[in-house]
């Protein structure tokens, strides 16, 4: 399972992404509950906008959720 947030605020406040990594995570708590096996949870800012991945291990070999090239990042969900 893999679920793909992407938020983008009016303005472009520092607080927004700590609030969005909040919220995540409390997502994230709750799959794992309800499905009963961890999920990990992935998030990036590009510009003002806020990009998060919740997934589990899909048990495929050479899957990455996440590249980063410096300060640039992508997040995707799929294989």
């Amino acid at each position: 399972m893999s679920l793909l947030f992407v938020w983008r605020p009016v303005r472009d406040d520092p607080s927004h992404f700590e609030r969005f990594s909040q919220v995540l995570e409390r997502e994230r708590g709750h799959d794992q509950a309800l499905f009963g096996r961890p999920f990990e949870l992935e998030l990036q800012r590009a510009g003002a906008a806020c990009v998060g991945l919740i997934h589990s291990d899909l048990g495929v070999s050479g899957w990455q959720p996440c590249a980063r090239d410096g300060q640039t990042g992508l997040l995707w969900s799929g294989i």
